[in-house]
């Protein structure tokens, strides 16, 4: 009687801790889902206000310009021509400078072309041209058909990293490696240099940030120092709610 009974409430126990297991994994999968829908949210943001400040200050610093050549053609005093100049050279610091805020916003590459060639793009834009420092691609992932966030995320993850390599590793060689197999994305930011200082890294769209995206995606992230900085971003091919349908 007293086996019996033992037994009974030990199966009741481990149904109770089945059902609470399966209760913490719908919770965990519904706080992924959200974390996704604020970084799907965050880029659209991001895209709007990328577009609404390129169409503005595009056209503004259009009419300035004009207008600053107007009175160059019709004036022939030193000082207004000047001036007009000045005006001119500022209109221009301007645009450049909203160019470049612009890129951070939303990288236009990604409107028309491959991720791959994004990427590629990304790292001429990134490391310099001079044969300092030497970019590598090896990009083995197909993304047709491949959602949209994941997309970002993955160009977002590679621009930190190669930013980080860059800045705060020391690096003559700074490489991306991403591969697929059916159901993960496996993505590698490595660079020969010093090792970054994990101290020195502003928190925000840098580590963290690149932390976030992930788990948002039941991804991993992990990060190793030695002989340079390896960072091994592991993702899933197959977005939570798809899974879960």
């Amino acid at each position: 009687m007293a086996q019996s009974l033992t037994g009974l409430l030990l199966g009741s126990g481990i149904q109770r801790q089945r059902e609470l297991n399966d209760q913490l994994q719908i919770k965990l999968n519904e706080n992924r889902e959200l974390a996704k829908a604020l970084v799907v949210s965050e880029e659209h943001t991001r895209h709007d206000v990328a577009r609404e400040l390129h169409d503005e200050v595009g056209q503004t610093v259009t009419v300035i310009r004009t207008q600053a050549s107007i009175i160059k053609r019709l004036t022939t005093q030193q000082p207004v021509l000047t001036s007009a100049e000045m005006i001119e050279t500022a209109a221009l610091r301007v645009y450049d400078g909203v160019h470049d805020v612009l890129a951070k916003l939303w990288p236009a590459a990604l409107n028309n072309l491959p991720l791959s060639a994004a990427i590629a793009a990304l790292m001429r834009e990134l490391i310099p041209q001079d044969q300092s420092v030497l970019g590598v691609l090896n990009w083995q992932v197909n993304d047709h058909p491949m959602d949209e966030t994941l997309k970002i995320t993955l160009y977002r993850i590679c621009q930190e990293g190669v930013t980080n390599a860059y800045r705060h590793g020391a690096a003559s060689r700074i490489e991306i490696n991403a591969r697929q197999d059916n159901q993960q994305i496996y993505l590698t930011i490595s660079d020969n240099g010093k090792g970054i200082d994990l101290a020195s890294i502003t928190p925000g769209y840098g580590l963290r940030g690149i932390q976030s995206r992930v788990s948002a995606f039941g991804g991993n992230v992990s990060l190793s120092v030695d002989n340079g900085t390896c960072l091994n971003v592991t993702l899933p091919t197959v977005s939570l709610s798809t899974k879960g349908n």
